[in-house]
């Protein structure tokens, strides 16, 4: 090699979309070849999150490194999640990769599923149908400013697909310990003991209840993301 540096040339195929690194290095004293996937600001992508892939948006190049780095923007979701990635979590947006990802979707679903399925199981095992059915029900009157909120985000979610910024600046923790102190202040909800119970058994069942039931479809790949990067941390 005649070069006194290493230096990078790219050649371009139009029909793959694949830029194609010839790097000189001295080291090796040849030519090294190496294909790698390349991606412009503001071009349309897909990205791993997870076992996952999402559609997203690459907002900006850093190539001052040795790895090329992305702002990648997560179609939907909140700039709480925007992250530079390396390009080995990254494809391009056609339908090869489109088809990958409903792939994904489809076994990652079926696992669900699976895990449900144990689940249900275990219920009908401890509770059959009659039992449960001859409990007595308890109706709770929602406020309708209440239900005006609860509106709001079925739609911020289900119909924009837009998710909430996490960690919440008002978790639910927050509401159960204001309730106690208030139940204290005014003398209601009991004594000190069965209040506690309560409370705890409220917080116990939001924990098991919130990745089954509580969020909605386009919410969970975000909590299971989450569980997965606090693992045995209390939601």
């Amino acid at each position: 090699c005649s070069c006194s540096t290493n230096s990078k040339a790219v050649v371009s195929t139009q029909s793959t979309g694949q830029h194609y690194y010839i790097t000189n290095n001295l080291s090796l004293g040849c030519k090294e070849w190496c294909e790698m996937s390349k991606f412009e600001e503001g071009e349309r992508v897909l990205c791993f999150h997870g076992p996952l892939l999402y559609e997203a948006r690459c907002h900006k190049v850093n190539s001052e490194g040795e790895v090329d780095l992305y702002l990648i923007h997560y179609n939907g979701w909140s700039q709480k999640w925007d992250e530079w990635i390396p390009e080995t979590r990254i494809l391009k947006f056609n339908e090869v990769n489109l088809k990958k990802q409903s792939e994904l979707f489809k076994h990652h679903k079926k696992t669900q599923n699976r895990g449900k399925n144990k689940k249900l199981k275990l219920i009908e095992s401890v509770e059959s149908e009659e039992a449960f059915a001859s409990k007595v029900c308890v109706q709770i009157e929602l406020p309708s400013q209440l239900k005006l909120t609860l509106l709001d985000d079925w739609d911020l979610i289900t119909q924009q697909k837009h998710l909430l910024g996490l960690p919440a600046s008002y978790p639910v923790t927050t509401v159960l310990d204001e309730y106690r102190v208030y139940s204290v202040s005014t003398q209601t909800g009991g004594d000190d003991t069965s209040r506690d119970q309560v409370l705890e058994g409220i917080l116990g069942y939001f924990s098991r209840l919130l990745g089954m039931q509580l969020l909605y479809k386009f919410e969970r790949p975000q909590y299971a993301d989450i569980m997965e990067q606090h693992k045995g941390v209390s939601v």
